[in-house]
């Protein structure tokens, strides 16, 4: 089952690439990498319980928060 997940997020990862090297402006640039990020936690929690590792869950945790406040930051700026 967990492979079957993983290629569906490496079908997910290709398309947020895409949509990041043609987005016509910053804005969908910047939802391309906030999908990039959602896509690699998906992957570290898949990590984790594949191998059972709990780090995993606490450096996937940590980036949803970095990502979180990075997006929340972008907001402001592109506002202004």
């Amino acid at each position: 089952m967990i492979p079957v997940l993983v290629a569906l997020l490496t079908i997910a990862v290709g398309l947020s690439l895409l949509r990041f090297v043609i987005g016509p402006d910053f804005a969908n640039r910047m939802v391309a990498v906030d999908v990039l990020t959602t896509v690699l936690v998906g992957v570290l929690v898949l990590l984790a319980l594949e191998f059972e590792v709990r780090i995993y869950l606490d450096v996937a945790l940590a980036l949803s928060a970095v990502s979180f406040i990075g997006s929340i930051v972008v907001g402001r700026f592109i506002e202004r």
